[in-house]
């Protein structure tokens, strides 16, 4: 084996050169057949490996250590492109057939017992944001901030809060795993909990007060043309056919409705849909209240006027 010192670069057929050039300053070069450069501790321990004919660095240790935590931010140990002008993006890949990597995060100087936290890609399912634990480690909630505040918290059951960190707490919306939603806004007279929009077209509301709720539907006569008040509700409402009957999924429950396609026969606008599309149709039963109400003034002035036909024959 030949090492070569010398005042200048070092060449590819030097065995072991030590060199120094002033733009490259110190140059170490070797041809070992696994590295071409290693560097130990004083235990003969490796600390640094360059794989032969490599521009991979191989680090043994299982820490890399600097000022991560100064207190002014630009002090910091922090990766950066050697690219003038470019952004920086660090990658992390997995090795040959491997199909999963990603960063950890603990809470703990020691990787044993600690909870942390895991962003990884996986080839076989998703990429992930995971809370994790080892050993004697808690989970923790996965909390995502913004202006320094929480603003979205999963906890360790599943439970996903948006605005509040508290299941079903303070203000705000709270999501079961189970399947269930609790929706909090703070107590008021009248508190819209949810708007509708349709092509950026108000159509619709969900309010609340101190004691009931209100489901809206836009009606402003700003919104309307073509306004009809002299149509024949009773005609219509006798066209329905109101029926008694169970759903295949629930034999044990009868109800009363209406059959869909029947009833859009008569009220198209509450019905969605077409017979035997593969959708399936669907009824808003709100949608009859103007007809019941428009029939049931048909009936009463029916029936005020026979009244009056009564009260002159009784009286004749």
């Amino acid at each position: 084996m030949a090492l070569v010192l010398n005042g200048s670069d070092t060449s590819a057929g030097d065995d072991a050169g030590l060199g120094y050039t002033s733009a490259e300053g110190i140059i170490i070069t070797g041809q070992g057949s696994t590295s071409d450069v290693t560097i130990k501790n004083d235990a003969d321990a490796t600390v640094l490996s360059i794989p032969t004919g490599t521009q991979t660095v191989q680090l043994h240790g299982t820490r890399i250590t600097g000022d991560f935590s100064n207190a002014t931010i630009a002090n910091r140990v922090a990766f950066q492109t050697s690219t003038a002008d470019a952004s920086t993006i660090v990658n992390v890949i997995t090795n040959g057939t491997g199909s999963f990597s990603g960063l950890r995060v603990f809470n703990n100087s020691s990787t044993t017992n600690a909870s942390y936290g895991t962003f990884a890609a996986s080839g076989s399912t998703a990429v992930e944001v995971k809370s994790e634990r080892s050993g004697s480690g808690t989970y923790r909630p996965l909390d995502f901030y913004t202006s320094g505040s929480t603003r979205v918290r999963i906890d360790a059951s599943g439970q996903t809060m948006i605005g509040t960190t508290g299941f079903n707490t303070g203000t705000g919306h709270s999501f079961h795993p189970d399947g269930y939603y609790y929706l909090r806004r703070a107590s008021g007279a009248a508190q819209t909990m949810m708007l509708f929009y349709n092509d950026g077209n108000a159509v619709g509301e969900i309010r609340t007060s101190t004691t009931a709720t209100q489901y809206l539907t836009s009606s402003d006569y700003r919104l309307k043309e073509n306004v009809d008040y002299s149509w024949d509700a009773t005609a219509r409402l006798k066209q329905l056919k109101p029926a008694r009957f169970n759903f295949i999924s629930d034999p044990d429950v009868t109800v009363d409705g209406f059959i869909a396609h029947e009833a859009q026969e008569v009220v198209p606008h509450a019905v969605t849909g077409k017979k035997d599309a593969e959708e399936m149709q669907a009824i808003d039963q709100s949608k009859l209240v103007p007809l019941l109400v428009k029939a049931m003034q048909e009936q009463q002035t029916v029936i005020e006027a026979l009244e009056a036909r009564i009260s002159t024959l009784e009286g004749s």
